[in-house]
């Protein structure tokens, strides 16, 4: 899989990024967007003024999983969780 940024529109690889499973609002179909993991390609502000005929299902993170074989970046994982977390106010 190689996804490729919402907004950059360049290719993700294998750095950890962001997710959006977002839903046409008409037609009720489920579309996966891909973000690069910080700002300024990850703005929340910037992303649901652009999401336009789709609203939020689920949004989350991927990273490759020997990071998270790595016990340094588990523990930061862990210890910095409000980096990793998402809040859309409505």
């Amino acid at each position: 899989m190689n996804p490729i940024c919402f907004t950059c529109h360049s290719s993700i690889g294998e750095l950890t990024s962001r997710f959006v499973i977002v839903t046409d609002k008409v037609f009720k179909k489920h579309k996966m967007l891909y973000f690069h993991y910080f700002f300024p390609c990850w703005d929340i502000d910037y992303v649901c003024k652009n999401l336009g005929e789709y609203e939020i299902f689920k949004a989350g993170f991927h990273c490759d999983a020997s990071i998270l074989k790595n016990p340094k970046a588990a523990n930061n994982m862990k210890k910095n969780g409000d980096l990793w977390d998402i809040e859309v106010v409505s």
